[in-house]
């Protein structure tokens, strides 16, 4: 092993600075091989606009192809990867900023795929595969239309922004938290209890280091332990104690590249025995800590290969995405209001644009009804 490597921290946090009261930031970047990195109070969402990318997060190993997203959560050690130049829109969603709103988010997990490697399924589901698919081409053409935003320095009415920041973060909330995500037809979860769930894992986050039990969480949610063991089987398919190990298991990726040995670190985690940390991690990683290092450190001895591009470098780029990927026949359910008036919106603004960038004559039709009470609002008795 290289002794100058050791001596070098390759694993770093990566600080996103936002705008002034901002939701949200976004970079672009040509990729072969990024650092490895993490991000606090901050979720990725990662866009390629050309090529695939492979986004290895946490324990899971994401093929991210063109057309397609995925996130990276906050804390999670990560990398991404391309066998070619892959140029990829990174989306940055600022939870500090939602945090009010949404007391838990930070403690929510988001995800866009049931898969953590090739074959390796999460959870199993049957829940209709084209309600994920609605989900993710209105989130993609909300993507599209702020990377159009960003590339075209284009300012918006703050009335826009604001239907972004709420498409944005209601889709997170509700369309891609893990739990809703991969659920069944038949499995729904109130918000009372999604926000019990959340707080458990706030304080599994909080107290991970010390020892935790059943006892602690009932006497924390003054509930009984028989109400706890149905909740938790609603919500979870693995029992409480490996959820708790599974925090320690990735919490401790960042004391594996100190100089902390693994005895210490499985004691700085709150596993009763290094046995146990052991036995977690190769659950979750499918390997031992230590091999897990070294993997890291052989992606890094290979060298790095990652630069930010400035954005008016790649308009021709991101129309010819916007050309294969925006789906102007998006359906909505007119009962969402939430989506709706800002999916007409995106609909109107790219038909414009793909009828001035195309080289065709044909016609390019989307179809609104003027009259929904999702199109217009009233502000001091004027009607936009």
């Amino acid at each position: 092993m290289n002794s100058k490597l050791r001596k070098h921290n390759i694993m770093q946090e990566k600080k996103i600075y936002f705008f002034e009261n901002s939701p949200f930031q976004l970079k672009v970047h040509s990729i072969k091989k990024s650092s490895v990195h993490w991000h606090d109070n901050t979720v990725e969402i990662v866009l390629p606009l050309k090529g695939s990318v492979k986004v290895t997060s946490g324990f899971e190993r994401l093929n991210v192809e063109e057309g397609d997203f995925a996130f990276v959560n906050h804390k999670y050690i990560h990398t991404i990867s391309s066998s070619s130049d892959a140029i990829v829109a990174s989306i940055y969603i600022n939870l500090n900023y939602f945090e009010d709103q949404f007391p838990y988010i930070k403690y929510m997990f988001f995800r866009s795929n049931t898969f953590a490697d090739e074959g390796f399924e999460i959870e199993s589901t049957n829940f209709e595969e084209n309600i994920r698919r609605e989900y993710k081409i209105r989130f993609r053409n909300v993507l599209i239309n702020l990377v159009s935003d960003y590339i075209n320095a284009n300012f918006t009415p703050e009335l826009t922004i604001k239907r972004y920041e709420q498409q944005l973060i209601y889709a997170l909330v509700y369309e891609f938290d893990w739990l809703q995500f991969i659920k069944k037809n038949d499995g729904f979860v109130s918000s009372v209890q999604l926000d019990r769930y959340h707080r458990i894992l706030r304080y599994i986050d909080k107290n991970y280091d010390q020892k935790i039990t059943l006892e602690d969480i009932v006497a924390e949610e003054f509930i009984t332990k028989n109400y706890f063991s149905h909740f938790w089987k609603k919500v979870n398919s693995y029992s409480f104690q490996a959820r708790i190990n599974y925090e320690r298991a990735i919490k401790s990726e960042l004391f594996l590249f100190s100089d902390m040995n693994i005895s210490d670190i499985s004691d700085r985690c709150g596993f009763s025995d290094v046995k146990y940390y052991y036995r977690s991690f190769k659950r979750w990683y499918g390997c031992k800590p230590l091999e897990y290092r070294a993997k890291y450190y052989e992606y890094i001895e290979k060298g790095l290969d990652f630069k930010e591009i400035d954005f008016k470098d790649v308009k021709g780029v991101f129309y010819n995405y916007v050309n294969n990927y925006f789906m102007i026949s998006c359906h909505y359910d007119n009962q969402q209001d939430i989506l709706s008036s800002v999916e007409n919106y995106l609909k109107i603004r790219h038909t414009y644009a793909l009828a001035k960038y195309m080289d065709t004559n044909e016609p390019i039709n989307i179809a609104i009804n003027p009259f929904s009470s999702n199109n217009f609002h009233i502000d001091e008795e004027d009607i936009f």
